[in-house]
């Protein structure tokens, strides 16, 4: 679950640095889905492979607020390799912009 969490952290930052970027007011929330949508209306599309990024969200809320559900578990690599897509995703909408 930490690393899902904090790999979930990292993506929101990644989302949230891209519509900073781009004028776009962030709003203080850990629904990473919501982000998505924003970017994708108001910044840059997020590629198909970030697809399932909600996935991570519940995990960010257990780790903040100790909140539990029953979130399905994501695979460490898996995590891992959306953060790393995430990152690719937030370089790239960064240098297009200037």
């Amino acid at each position: 679950m930490r690393s899902s969490a904090s790999t979930r952290s990292r993506r929101s930052r990644r989302l949230k640095a891209v519509l900073a970027f781009h004028g776009v007011e962030v709003p203080f929330t850990h629904d990473l889905a919501g982000l998505a949508d924003l970017c994708a209306t108001e910044a840059a599309t997020l590629p198909s492979s970030l697809a399932e990024i909600d996935r991570l969200t519940p995990f960010g809320v257990r780790l903040r607020y100790g909140e539990f559900d029953d979130a399905p578990p994501v695979a460490r690599g898996v995590a891992l390799g959306w953060a790393e897509q995430a990152i690719a995703w937030a370089r790239h909408a960064l240098d297009g912009a200037n």
